[in-house]
Order: structure tokens, then sequence, then C-alpha cells
């Protein structure tokens, strides 16, 4: 598991900081810091995080100031969502290479995910001056664009780039869908979003906000769809998240309520349909988290 990976890295970073230096043998080379790399940086390609700190630890032991070694063992603490050491990792390689576009942007990214905008979007920034091709880059500045600061024109120039470089960015797409229902553009929204759907078929982001512009357009019935579709892909992500999509049945509790009444004169028997599927709905969340959410009773 992530939790897993998380504990087994952390591990890593204490050994490496707290290791004798007997456990190091005192003759080696940069050639061996340089296969250490080479091993550490094909175990992080197959996603092997952990087993990767390993062996930039031993880089780092022969060679503290390797500049790539730093770089991956950053990279590496992200994908373990180990952040707060991600960012020390990346300062002390933007120290030694202040123009490296690679660690300002993972640092970025920690940044990001620790909820820290204003300093995200300054890394993000530096590192789009520094290579303006990067389509992970772009990608990230149009993100924080559409979804922090409500640029969405220009979030969009940024993703139509980074898209262009990497069609294979489901986030991407998912964000140009979001800026384009922003600016009342639905067909292009719906166009991107199913994209970002093809991409990820798991994510239920992207059906929660197909949802959201099918509302906008007051096609109940197909965002109750979208919503079901959110619903049943919904997967958590962290320890603390819920393990039912708790948003994606009240959102679509409210819609199912919008249709009872607009129906109860023209057609009853669908109006007390969509009713009891409110109360389904709301049973669902109650069975699980009764406590938070009282006001469902009502």
């Amino acid at each position: 598991t992530r939790f897993a990976l998380r504990v087994a890295a952390l591990a890593a970073i204490v050994t490496a900081i707290t290791a004798p230096a007997s456990l190091f043998s005192q003759e080696l080379t940069k050639i061996d810091a340089d296969e250490a790399f080479a091993e550490g940086k094909a175990l992080f390609d197959e996603g092997k995080y952990a087993e990767a700190l390993d062996k930039f630890a031993v880089t780092l032991q022969i060679d503290r100031t390797n500049p790539e070694a730093l770089l991956y063992k950053g990279l590496a603490l992200n994908e373990l969502e180990a952040y707060d050491s991600a960012i020390q990792v990346f300062k002390d390689a933007l120290d030694i290479n202040p123009n490296s576009a690679l660690a300002r942007n993972g640092r970025g990214e920690a940044y990001l995910e620790l909820g820290q905008i204003d300093l995200a979007r300054a890394d993000f920034d530096a590192a789009g001056e520094l290579d303006r091709s990067n389509p992970t880059i772009l990608s990230n500045i149009g993100h924080l664009k559409v979804n922090y600061f409500g640029d969405f024109e220009t979030g969009l120039r940024y993703l139509d780039d980074a898209l262009a470089k990497n069609p294979d960015d489901a986030r991407a797409n998912r964000d140009k869908g979001l800026a384009h229902a922003q600016l009342d553009e639905h067909e292009a929204a719906m166009q991107a979003l199913e994209a970002a759907a093809e991409l990820e078929p798991g994510n239920y982001e992207n059906y929660s906000a197909m949802a959201s512009i099918l509302l906008r357009q007051e096609d109940y019935e197909g965002a109750v769809n979208a919503f079901t579709r959110a619903i049943e892909t919904y997967q958590p992500q962290g320890r603390t998240d819920p393990s039912t999509f708790i948003e994606g049945y009240l959102r679509r509790a409210q819609v199912r309520l919008v249709m009872g009444s607009e129906a109860m004169d023209d057609d009853p028997e669908a109006s007390t349909a969509a009713y009891e599927a409110v109360i389904a709905d709301a049973n669902s969340v109650l069975e699980k988290y009764e406590d938070r959410y009282p006001e469902l009773a009502g």
C-alpha cells in the first residue's frame, strides 16, 4: 500500500542519516556512485520508490552534491507522499543547480500537495521560465490557473500546449474541461472530460465534473447518470478519505429532489420514484456516517 511505502521511505531516510560510516566502504568511488544511481533510476522507473531511495542514499553518501541523485530522491519522496522531506531535498538540489527546472517543478508539486499554493505557483512559474517546453510543467501551471486562480483563458493556453506535447495527460484534459465549463463552452468541456475519462476510466473526478456541467445545462437525468458513475468508480486516495463518495450521494440526492418536484404534477409516478431514490441516497450515507450528517434524516 502507499502507506507501507511511505513507512519504508521514512525508514530509508533515517537509515541514510544515522547509519555509521562503517556501513559504507571507504573505498567506494564515483564509479560506484554512478552505478548506484543507475540502479536507483531503474527502480524509480519501475515504481519501486522506497528501494530506489536506498540506492540514491548510497550515491549521496559517496557524492553528496550529485544533482541527479538529489533530484530523483526528491521525486521518489513525492511519489511516497513524504512531501516535507521532498521539499528539503529539492532545496538541496537547487542550492547546487538553481537552474534545474525539474527540481523547481518537483518542489512545486510537493508544495501543492501540502496546500501551499502561493509557494507552488512561484516554483511552477520559475520552472516554466527555465523550460518553456516541458509538458508536465505546462500542465502544472495550467492546473493552478484553472483550479486556484480562476484564470481560465490563460490556463487553457497552458493546458493546450501541454496536451500538444503529451495528449495522454488525463488531469490536463480534466482541467481543460473545467475551464471550458466555467467559460460556458459546454460542448468543448464535455469533449475534454470524455477524453480524460477514456485515459483514466477509474477516476471518479471525471464523472463528477461531467455531472456539474450537465447540471448547468439542466440535464438532470444525465447528471444523475454521471454522479452514479462517479460513485461507482470512487476509490479513497488517503487513509483519512471516506470509504464512499459522500459528496456524490448528496449531490445526486439534490438533483433527484429537483426531478421529483418538477415531475410532481405531470408524472406522479416519476416524482415518487425520484423521491424514493433521494431517500435511498440519504440512507446510503447515514448507514456509515450517521453522526456526521444528522440533517439527512430530515
